[in-house]
């Protein structure tokens, strides 16, 4: 009888130990919290381009290369929180040599400017619900600029990066004036990591997704 019960709770114990065990892993493979923010303080601005973007976007080649008369119109703009200085990303449309509408982001900060084509399904292919126009970061200061556009549906965003971390925001850029089904996406990131997945949301459901390979 003594061995029975021995055994009765020993059988019992492992039973425990094995229902901990999964649990426990189950739990470990729950994804982070989300770390809210505050709606970025996009600026809608529905401006012809600087002559400095025109001349950039005289440097394209290709199926890129814009019409003879453009018609580029900057859409949107980031003011940049920097350490030193001020900075701001700009969100631009212009019609190609193919009567397509693309879409480049421009940056400017204290002794530096770059820009990236992208953002709209300029090319065949080239992306799908959210289009991605590229990022720009100084991840020594610790943080991150993230250009593209969501279906106009979404009204949240999550940018999962790669230690990690996942970033949730209400969206409130303009729409896109020529597509009208696309919402511009801007926003500067506290961090010192890349981005991994972008998510458009509706309320708590993801509508559109991406994943960037490294």
């Amino acid at each position: 009888m003594m061995r029975r019960a021995l055994l009765a709770i020993v059988c019992a114990t492992a039973a425990a130990c094995l229902l901990g065990t999964i649990a426990g892993g189950s739990a470990a493979q729950q994804p982070p919290p989300d770390t809210i923010l505050p709606a970025p303080p996009v600026e809608t601005v529905g401006k012809s381009a600087t002559p400095w973007m025109r001349t950039q976007l005289k440097r394209l080649r290709g199926p890129l290369r814009p019409a003879r008369r453009p018609r580029s119109l900057v859409v949107a703009r980031l003011r940049l929180v920097l350490p030193q200085g001020s900075g701001h990303v700009w969100f631009m449309t212009y019609r190609s040599r193919a009567g397509r509408l693309c879409g480049v982001t421009f940056e400017s900060r204290p002794f530096s400017s770059a820009w990236q084509t992208g953002g709209l399904p300029c090319l065949s292919g080239l992306c799908g619900a959210i289009c991605t126009s590229g990022t720009t970061a100084d991840l020594v200061a610790g943080w991150l600029a993230y250009s593209a556009t969501a279906p106009i549906s979404a009204d949240g965003f999550r940018l999962t990066m790669t230690d990690g971390t996942r970033f949730r925001f209400p969206l409130t850029g303009p729409t896109v004036r020529g597509a009208a089904d696309r919402r511009v996406v801007l926003v500067q990131l506290p961090t010192k990591a890349s981005v991994a997945a972008a998510e458009a949301l509706r309320g708590d459901d993801v509508i559109a997704s991406e994943s960037y390979t490294p």
